[in-house]
Parts: structure tokens; sequence; C-alpha cells
């Protein structure tokens, strides 16, 4: 069968797979991010920036960035606050929780 082309969860121990988020493209160019918060971040290589639930894969946020993504996404604090950042189309794009 052919690789999924999408975002997978596997269990440690077993090897199976726990949940799928499937794309309608796929790219080996930018790479996956989890949070200790239960959060995983990715991009897809037409332009959108995803977050989803940890433990079930279910799409929570969504962000259209309007060009390609060819980076993974990154995560810095400053002064106690946490944000998510991902580069595309030349730009680079920072996110936070409001307060």
């Amino acid at each position: 069968a052919p690789p999924s082309q999408g975002v997978q969860a596997f269990d440690p121990e077993s090897g199976k797979t726990v949940w799928k988020f499937e794309l309608s493209q796929h790219s080996l160019a930018h790479g996956v991010m989890a949070t200790a918060g239960g959060l995983v971040f990715a991009a897809s290589p037409e332009g959108n920036f995803f977050g989803l639930d940890a433990k079930t894969g279910k799409e929570l946020w969504r962000f259209g960035a309007g060009g390609a993504i060819a980076s993974s996404p990154m995560s810095y604090s400053v002064d106690g606050k946490q944000y998510v950042a991902i580069s595309a189309a030349n730009v680079l794009y920072s996110f936070a929780l409001p307060e």
C-alpha cells in the first residue's frame, strides 16, 4: 500500500497507528512539532498550518498562510508566553493564545 499522505501518531509499544490526519498533498520538506500541552502542529505544502489534538488527531485550528509552506513549525517563549511560528512564502508567522 502507498504511504499515507498526512500526519500520523503511533503507539510506541505496539507500533500501531493511533490516528491519522490526512492531507491532500504530501511533502518531506516540513516536519511536525508536539507540545507538552497536548498539541501537534503541522503544515501542508499548499499553505495550511494546523493545530491538532495530540491524543485524537482532531483539527483544533487552521491558518491559511496564502503561500507554500516548506518549513517546520517551531516554538519559543518570551517573558513566559509561548509562541508557535512557521515560515511561508518569505513571511514568518507567529501565534500565541490571547491573554
